[in-house]
């Protein structure tokens, strides 16, 4: 039988605990990896068009409904507010992955103590094996990089348009998951390529310009912008969710407001002008 001195839980699997902390006696930590503490859906986007402004039962049951059901929804929101009030009394300490989760799930403003410890990738994630067969689509020449979800959330569409509007563009291409809301057309000068295995994505960077993460939603912490880096690739993002805290604006990247397509052309086509620019981006 063990009997732990400390219990590290992650996301909703440390309501499993609450009942348990008195009688085990075990210190509990909770690592906030989304925003789940506050968000039955998780990602903290009111009616998946917007950012929430913070949690209340007339706005989180419709949107709740709206992406479980009105079954699933009412028993994922109603466990989520009765867990989330007792963690906040019995939870020892939390840790959240960005300064965006904190914020946003109210850890800065209540009297739980928290740290905020982002994610990392390994040290070893840049070993690169022997290349994939899927690499085989890529451009021979210079091209720019998206990986992620094709979805409105994660700013395809703002990207689309962002990209449709710069000067001598090298190609685009967009690694990662159609889903309901995926464009069902794609210009000819953009390469669209399903999930491909992790170290094929990591040969994808080397090869890459630079990468684009164009999110609207809140991104808790961007893993695809640190595995960029850690292929020294510079990175254009947009300044929401916890994406400031991996890109040091001007410095390792450049940010620009979410969903301004505008913002994030102008950002993309200085990259393409200002080699000089890249290369010191690339470098930090």
């Amino acid at each position: 039988r063990e009997e732990p001195d400390i219990v590290h839980a992650h996301n909703w699997i440390y309501a499993s605990f609450l009942p348990l902390k008195g009688l085990s006696g075990a210190r509990l930590v909770v690592t906030l990896h989304d925003y789940g503490l506050v968000c039955a859906k998780k990602n903290f986007m009111h009616l998946g068009a917007n950012l929430c402004s913070g949690p209340a039962p007339a706005k989180c049951l419709p949107c709740a409904t709206g992406h479980y059901g009105a079954v699933k929804a009412a028993a994922t929101s109603l466990g989520n507010w009765a867990s989330s009030f007792a963690a906040r009394r019995v939870v020892d300490r939390f840790i959240a992955v960005s300064h965006a989760v904190a914020r946003h799930t109210g850890l800065t403003q209540g009297r739980a103590p928290y740290d905020v410890i982002p994610n990392f990738v390994p040290d070893d994630v840049e070993v690169l094996g022997p290349e994939d067969a899927c690499l085989r689509g890529l451009p021979g020449s210079e091209f720019i990089l998206f990986v992620g979800d094709l979805t409105r959330l994660k700013g395809i569409d703002v990207l689309l348009q962002a990209y449709a509007s710069l000067e001598r563009a090298p190609q685009l291409v967009l690694v990662g998951r159609r889903v309901a809301d995926t464009p069902t057309e794609f210009p000819p000068n953009v390469l669209v390529f399903n999930m491909w295995p992790h170290s094929a994505i990591m040969h994808a960077w080397r090869r890459s310009l630079f990468g684009v993460l164009p999110s609207v939603g809140p991104e808790a912490c961007a893993t695809v912008i640190m595995e960029a880096m850690a292929s020294g690739k510079a990175v254009v993002a947009t300044d929401i969710g916890g994406m400031p805290d991996i890109v040091d604006h001007g410095e390792t990247g450049l940010l620009v407001p979410s969903g301004d397509a505008q913002a994030l052309a102008n950002a993309m086509q200085t990259l393409l002008e200002d080699r000089a620019l890249l290369a010191r981006l690339e470098a930090t």
